[in-house]
């Protein structure tokens, strides 16, 4: 699957979801919604996607609904980020148990050169 986002200047916090990996660009089915939504908006959305049979679970196999407490999460993190212009995470592998993030992107809005290094006091500490 692909979770993504945008700060859309004119409705806020957009997030977008898909099928993942080069899936994305043979099923033309994306789903958006704004942030920030709960379990049962995360349920539609994935419900309308192509690949939602696929999660519902196959010859006996458990749904995955992890997919959908997965989706739930990024809208909160998004909302979380919401001074960034873009989220992208592509894929996100799930299965009845888990889901696994495998690559990200995250595209930080631009700092004015007037303003300084560091304009805003960010949420993530170094290890260091």
């Amino acid at each position: 699957m692909v979770f993504g986002y945008v700060h859309d200047a004119d409705f806020g916090p957009l997030v977008m979801v898909s099928a993942g990996g080069t899936l994305v660009e043979y099923f033309a089915d994306r789903q958006f919604a704004l942030a920030l939504f709960g379990e049962e908006k995360a349920r539609s959305l994935i419900g309308r996607l192509s690949i939602s049979r696929l999660l519902d679970g196959v010859r006996g196999q458990a749904p995955a609904d992890v997919a959908v407490a997965a989706l739930t999460a990024f809208s909160s993190m998004c909302v979380a980020l919401s001074g960034n212009r873009g989220i992208d995470i592509n894929s996100v592998l799930v299965s009845y148990s888990s889901a696994i993030a495998v690559d990200a992107l995250i595209v930080p809005t631009p700092v004015p050169a007037d303003e300084g290094r560091y304009h805003r006091q960010s949420h993530i500490k170094p290890l260091i």
